[in-house]
């Protein structure tokens, strides 16, 4: 049972690598979605044409540049940085989790041993660490999201995306991934 297991966790971690160079894609069922693709960010919000954010932070709205200031600018490149940072961090969450899966295959191969969990225990910290930086990296987007709808009107609409990494999100990433 527990191959069967890591196969799975592997075939669904290869299958989520090999989406990752494309696009990362973050929604709500209310509509609401943010979609990074070639470093340029994309803020749908139903009934709102889109907004979308490049690296510089320089904002357009259905194709027109929006006037934003100095320190709202920082705010937009911050915004797309953070976006980045949690397709990073996923990337990242599943080589480790790749690497974790790769020592239960080799332990169920071999017989694992006594000292199995000890050796695949750094891979499995490592698994936790990244996936913890998917929670910060989406409690910083939650965090300058409103903190631009507060100083930017016209991006109001699009701040409407709970991207929070709450409890749930730290109490999943420490679980035992065994």
């Amino acid at each position: 049972m527990k191959s069967l297991r890591c196969l799975t966790l592997t075939a669904l971690l290869v299958a989520t690598l090999a989406g990752c160079g494309g696009e990362t894609y973050i929604g709500d069922r209310a509509g609401h979605s943010l979609t990074l693709r070639d470093d340029v960010l994309t803020a749908h919000a139903d009934g709102h044409p889109d907004a979308v954010v490049d690296a510089t932070g320089t904002l357009t709205i259905d194709g027109k540049p929006v006037p934003v200031t100095p320190a709202q600018r920082a705010l937009l490149k911050a915004w797309h940085d953070q976006l980045v940072g949690v397709r990073t961090a996923g990337i990242r969450t599943g080589v480790a989790g790749v690497k974790l899966a790769g020592h239960a295959v080799a332990d169920a191969v071999t017989g694992g041993g006594k000292d199995a969990s000890a050796r695949a225990e750094p891979a499995r910290e490592q698994l936790r660490a990244e996936a913890l930086a998917i929670c910060d990296h989406l409690d910083a987007l939650q965090k300058t999201q409103n903190a631009l709808a507060a100083s930017l009107p016209a991006f109001k609409p699009y701040a409407a995306l709970e991207v929070r990494a709450d409890a749930d999100c730290r109490a999943n990433a420490s679980r035992h991934p065994d």
